[in-house]
């Protein structure tokens, strides 16, 4: 099945991957074609994700559902969150509030960033998911998941953790609960800065 076949079966498939993973209902959606059954899927999934180079810094530019760019090298020396998703996603949808209240409550304290990105929606579905949520971030529109796919994600939601310095200093793949999402935050929080 080919990437967009699977983005609309995807709803559908979220539930069997659930399922499969023991019924939990936080189970992420696996993207990727690899592997014989739902768990080797995920765990090929994590560890390439995993394998983002920390050394490196992470350089995009992508336009957000407002239409500004969003332009990752204006928030170097700010810890940043970039979480991938699509609203049709179960898991991304149970995680939201907590991204919601994270980027409401925590962020501002510390001068951090929160940044959504859709890997699937149309601009219509992208803003009503932002009115349901009272999403008060920015939401960037990665059209087709091509960002997404250039890191290795195969599985929603996946959030990264965006040390100062612009590296990927943590990434997650599935949702995230309320209190794994903000002490992963504070850890990128609390990381000193780093000399560019």
């Amino acid at each position: 099945m080919d990437r967009r076949a699977f983005l609309r079966e995807a709803p559908r498939l979220a539930g069997l991957s659930a399922l499969a993973l023991g019924g939990v209902a936080a189970a992420p959606v696996v993207l990727s074609a690899a592997g014989s059954d739902a768990r080797s899927r995920l765990a090929s999934c994590r560890s390439s994700i995993r394998r983002l180079d920390p050394t490196n810094r992470i350089h995009f530019e992508m336009r957000t559902l407002d239409g500004p760019i969003f332009r990752i090298a204006e928030y170097r020396g700010r810890p940043l969150m970039i979480n991938f998703f699509a609203s049709w996603c179960p898991p991304c949808r149970e995680e939201t509030p907590a991204i919601v209240d994270l980027a409401t409550r925590l962020a501002p304290l510390h001068d951090a960033v929160v940044l959504g990105i859709d890997i699937d929606d149309s601009d219509a579905q992208a803003r009503a998911f932002r009115r349901e949520f009272a999403i008060p971030y920015a939401i960037g529109m990665d059209a087709g998941g091509a960002f997404f796919d250039s890191l290795g994600g195969c599985a929603l939601p996946t959030t990264l953790f965006v040390d100062r310095a612009g590296r990927v200093a943590r990434a997650r793949t599935g949702a995230l609960t309320p209190q794994r999402m903000t002490a992963e935050f504070a850890r990128v929080i609390e990381r000193a800065p780093v000399a560019s």
